[in-house]
């Protein structure tokens, strides 16, 4: 997969996306936060992203939602 950098954002890296979820680096912290845009298959596995992350944002609404791990 191919990275992406922001050009404002230095320290932020996608380091994969799908099943409406991104995997991303801000700075050392990795962590998976939901995307409905995201509606395509993952490159990397559940795996592996689990192995990477901090942390999973999960949404409960809107506007909420809370950590989980």
């Amino acid at each position: 997969m191919k990275r992406i950098f922001g050009s404002h954002w230095s320290d932020y890296e996608l380091m994969d996306a799908g099943n409406n979820k991104k995997l991303e680096r801000f700075g050392e912290t990795i962590l998976i936060r939901p995307d409905r845009n995201a509606y395509f298959s993952p490159v990397l596995t559940s795996k592996e992203w689990l192995e990477k992350t901090h942390f999973e944002f999960i949404e409960e609404t809107s506007s909420k939602g809370s950590k989980k791990r």
